[in-house]
């Protein structure tokens, strides 16, 4: 065996059909139209960074206010897009299709330094089955920039251990990426870190300076972009997500609280097809590292288990919230799969899981089929509709139980929209004189519980199945 060649196949070749394989999963059906809840929240803040140049502190006009969902990374990489090649669907979901093929890489190399290429490719192929990876990569969402950005962190964390601690930088500024992303969850390849030297006792590395100077790479900008805001705005994105989320999150448990073993099940649910697999690969994982023989293999095993035991004690939980998880499991899988599928195998494993590629590109190529259920189909359809209207009228956009996020982003006209929801609210709101020209998107069912006298002051303007445009002014 040579450095070019793993057992018959080479090493290039593993890489390039698994890259292959990822960019066809990940970038197939990426012009179709369909945006989940969160995807398009993102986007139309990023469409609004776009329009009024404000980058520190972002505007969000779904909350008619500053953003605070999460630290700016999460729009300021979709606004850059927006800025480079105008916005659409695909150039939203562009950062998260390429960060899941850069997670991809990462992998692989982790695979490859930790045991050898076949690991590596046997953990890429396992992470791109995984349940929600690939949905949610066709998506304008955070996770998959996320585990990119924790896959690079411990790769270089590896690297600095047994290669130059220059690798440290960059472990500094892949975390910083992660916590820019996902604040508290970003945290997770720092605490590893010092839970990985205490495990192994191995004092002289935790207390080395290079290490300690990692964590001013992944904390100093987030400072000084806090101190940016604050000399500008006297708030920070950072104070608004821990106070306005933290509230939010202890409202919201009072009905959403699912129990501590939640995520033990999940994975018993959603990741069963690959559980014997990773349980196989933790065993031998456990065994390499008594042995001496790759002690790297312990800091796979903490990152597998951080998110799941982590987020065991808060009160709300969801599935996707310990993805990055799954990324560590991915090694265990490609660890399993070294001992499992003999070499004399492995050249027709490749050639069949390339061959089934090239087959399902093939069909889909020929005979499209949606892989997922659309998402605001229905204001997908109108937005033209209201855009050729109010350019040609201009006028206040009054939404009535609709979903706000999605109309700001697929309409290329609209830019700020006056939301109701309750049934006092809308009936005020539409009941209230206005010399100005306003517009109304309302359902035909809410419309019939206006009184008569309300709507005669408004005049239909498009009627889309079950809402109509009405029009005052």
């Amino acid at each position: 065996m040579t450095l070019k060649t793993f057992g018959q196949i080479p090493v290039k070749a593993l890489f390039l059909s698994l890259m292959g394989l990822a960019f066809f999963l990940v970038f197939v059906q990426a012009g179709s139209p369909s945006l989940d809840g969160d995807s398009v929240h993102y986007a139309s803040v990023a469409k609004e960074i776009v329009r009024s140049q404000r980058w520190l502190l972002p505007y969000d006009p779904i909350l008619d206010g500053p953003y605070y969902f999460h630290l700016s990374l999460s729009v300021w990489v979709p606004a850059v897009m927006f800025q480079l090649f105008g916005v659409s669907v695909v150039t939203a979901k562009l950062y998260s299709m390429l960060m899941t093929l850069l997670a991809v890489v990462g992998i692989f190399l982790m695979g490859r330094i930790l045991a050898d290429s076949w690991v590596g490719w046997c953990a890429g192929l396992s992470f791109l089955l995984t349940n929600h990876v690939l949905r949610i990569a066709r998506n304008c969402r955070l996770d998959l920039p996320l585990i990119a950005f924790i896959v690079w962190a411990f790769l270089a964390f590896a690297l600095a251990q047994k290669r130059s601690r220059a690798w440290y930088i960059l472990y500094g500024l892949a975390t910083l990426g992660a916590i820019m992303t996902k604040e508290v969850m970003g945290l997770v390849p720092l605490g590893v870190g010092v839970a990985y030297f205490i495990l192994l006792r191995q004092w002289r590395r935790l207390f080395d300076p290079a290490f300690w100077a990692s964590w001013l790479l992944a904390f100093g900008p987030v400072v000084g972009i806090s101190l940016l805001e604050q000399a500008r705005y006297h708030v920070t994105t950072w104070y608004l997500y821990q106070g306005q989320m933290l509230i939010w999150f202890m409202l919201e448990a009072k009905h959403l609280t699912k129990p501590w073993y939640y995520y033990g099940w999940a994975v018993l649910d959603k990741y069963w097809y690959l559980l014997p697999l990773t349980l196989v690969g933790a065993w031998l994982a456990v065994g390499k590292i008594r042995k001496g023989e790759e002690p790297r293999w312990l800091m796979v095993l903490l990152w597998a288990i951080s998110f799941p035991l982590g987020l065991s004690f808060a009160r709300h939980k969801v599935h996707y919230y310990m993805l990055p998880s799954y990324a560590a499991t991915a090694l265990l899988v490609g660890l399993a799969c070294e001992r499992i599928i003999r070499p004399a195998w492995r050249p027709g494993v490749v050639k069949a899981v390339v061959s089934l590629g090239v087959a399902g590109a093939v069909l889909m190529a020929c005979f499209p089929i949606r892989s997922h259920r659309p998402r605001f189909a229905e204001n997908v359809r109108i937005a033209p509709r209201l855009d050729a209207v109010l350019s040609e009228a201009p006028g206040e956009m009054i939404v009535v139980r609709q979903d706000v996020a999605s109309l700001l982003f697929y309409s290329q006209v609209l830019t700020r929209v006056t939301s109701a929801h309750g049934w006092p609210q809308f009936r005020d709101l539409l009941s209230a004189p206005s010399s100005k020209r306003r517009y109304c998107l309302i359902g035909k069912k809410d419309w019939e519980l206006l009184d008569p006298g309300v709507q005669a002051k408004w005049q239909t303007v498009l009627d889309d199945v079950d809402r109509l445009l009405v029009r005052q002014g």
